[in-house]
């Protein structure tokens, strides 16, 4: 973060007065209003330069390029929960954080769009000339991730946006497929084949470690854990940008290095190494920790899904073998989306073996998470309305009004898998997004019994003699982004133009 100092320096000179210099980037939320107050004055006096001094700023000063990439990754994301709350605690945090939003916005599209109003000293030749050393294709891919959220569809709207800007970067006719595209794919692999790498030193470490060194390692891990979820993120954002643009990608080769890694990462963040790794730090975020383990198999998947989606569908078939090595990411992918059809398309020989793959991950997978949740004790009095806080039972009690006919062991595991909330748990049943291993547990239950049987009972105290396997994923879910309000909310003097 040498580049800061510079940046306020500059800063201070143009004004002629005191302002915040922060050395760096604000570690936490708390206490970070001044640094993002400064950072937005910063950037929109940016904004503000004559085109000749605005071109030659950002084209000349690498420690400006620099800084924008450390805020682009420091502004919170919709999924991260944590921070997003910690802010709000912080009275005017959220405000002042929407107002730097909107500032690096509209510096965004200051350098991504050509502005004849502004730039009447360069024609589009000369503006493309210019912008694209600036903003290549990796950088752009990293400062659209806090603006275009990948998961809900009225956002459709924003991806267009960007993916105008997207084909004038890379100057692209119809679908026809850029070098910087290419080259970008190659990058991101590399990246994939060195967090594996990374991930194997940091088990290897882990396991040996004690006392100290422990903990230190433990925030090594979350590092690497909360980056590997922003790469996903900022990735699924990209590539969907990226095909409303028609640059096409090459899936075949992307989507089983993300399974892969995903798959590696998953296979070292069990169950009992979270809970090691949360309370070997200072603060115990063991919420935070599955979180993050859960978002990274979550958008590990949608990023593949996605991906095979994009493919031709010929291809998808031979695609979707590559990734059948990867049993834990398979078993979460075809739960979430029929692997099946998806490879509609595919040869009979093709189709059958997937189909025989998969009935024997999905077994193996089902087995391996029902008895880890008896392990770690979570099946121990599921159903019995006695032994429930008074709380619990009034939501189990709510959602037996709606679903008579399912057993209380199995409404109490739905409920305890949506955070005790009867309202999502009602959502998830109805809308059948219930996951593979509680839709087991429903098999299991006594057809037409609230109380549940004997045969469910004899079948609980069997799991309980299990051991093994890995947690049951947890579900969260991600606030909205309105770039449109974001662009208004923007206190910069070319968010007008924008709109």
């Amino acid at each position: 973060f040498s580049c800061l100092p510079h940046c306020w320096k500059m800063w201070k000179s143009q004004q002629g007065g005191d302002t915040t210099n922060q050395g760096e980037l604000p570690q936490d939320v708390f206490g970070s209003a001044p640094w993002i107050a400064a950072s937005s004055r910063f950037i929109d006096w940016l904004l503000m330069l004559p085109t000749t001094s605005f071109w030659s700023t950002m084209a000349d000063r690498d420690d400006i390029r620099n800084w924008l990439d450390d805020v682009a990754a420091w502004i919170p994301r919709p999924y991260e929960i944590d921070r997003l709350r910690a802010l709000d605690v912080e009275g005017d945090v959220l405000s002042s954080l929407r107002l730097l939003k909107g500032s690096f916005l509209a510096l965004f599209f200051r350098l991504a769009v050509f502005d004849r109003v502004r730039d009447v000293s360069l024609n589009a030749a000369e503006w493309l000339k210019r912008s694209r050393p600036i903003l290549p294709l990796s950088r752009f891919a990293r400062w659209l991730a806090p603006f275009a959220p990948p998961h809900d569809a009225k956002n459709k709207r924003n991806r267009t946006m960007f993916a105008k800007c997207l084909q004038l970067q890379s100057n692209v006719d119809g679908d026809r497929s850029s070098e910087d595209m290419i080259t970008l794919e190659g990058k991101h692999i590399e990246e994939l084949s060195d967090l594996k790498k990374d991930i194997d030193r940091l088990s290897s470490a882990w396991n040996s470690a004690r006392g100290v060194k422990r903990a230190s390692i433990a925030e090594i891990i979350l590092q690497f854990l909360e980056g590997a979820v922003d790469w996903l993120y900022s990735s699924i954002s990209f590539y969907r940008v990226a095909e409303v643009a028609k640059l096409r990608c090459r899936p075949a080769k992307m989507a089983p290095e993300v399974a892969s890694m995903v798959e590696h990462f998953s296979s070292f963040l069990t169950t009992d190494n979270l809970q090691e790794i949360a309370m070997h730090l200072c603060d115990y975020p063991i919420r935070k920790v599955f979180r993050l383990r859960t978002q990274l198999e979550q958008f590990g998947v949608e990023l593949v899904h996605d991906l095979l989606s994009s493919a031709n569908p010929d291809k998808r078939a031979a695609i979707v073998t590559d990734l059948l090595v990867s049993e834990r990411f398979v078993y979460i992918l075809n739960d979430r989306y029929s692997l099946e059809q998806i490879i509609a398309k595919g040869t009979l020989t093709q189709k059958e073996n997937v189909k025989k793959i998969l009935e024997s991950v999905q077994m193996k997978q089902e087995k391996a998470t029902l008895a880890d949740i008896s392990r770690l004790g979570l099946v121990k009095n599921l159903g019995s309305l006695s032994s429930m806080p008074r709380g619990v039972a009034v939501a189990v009690d709510e959602v037996m009004a709606i679903f008579p006919h399912l057993s209380t062991h199995y409404i109490h595991a739905c409920i305890r898998h949506v955070g005790y909330d009867a309202t999502e748990a009602i959502d998830m049943i109805v809308s059948e997004r219930v996951p593979g291993w509680l839709r087991r547990l429903e098999g299991r239950s006594d057809i037409g019994g609230g109380k549940g049987g004997k045969k469910e009972k004899k079948w609980f105290e069997k799991m309980e003699e299990t051991t093994s396997a890995v947690r049951p994923p947890i579900t969260f879910d991600h606030e909205d982004c309105d770039l449109l309000a974001v662009v208004q909310s923007s206190s910069s003097p070319s968010s007008s133009s924008i709109e």
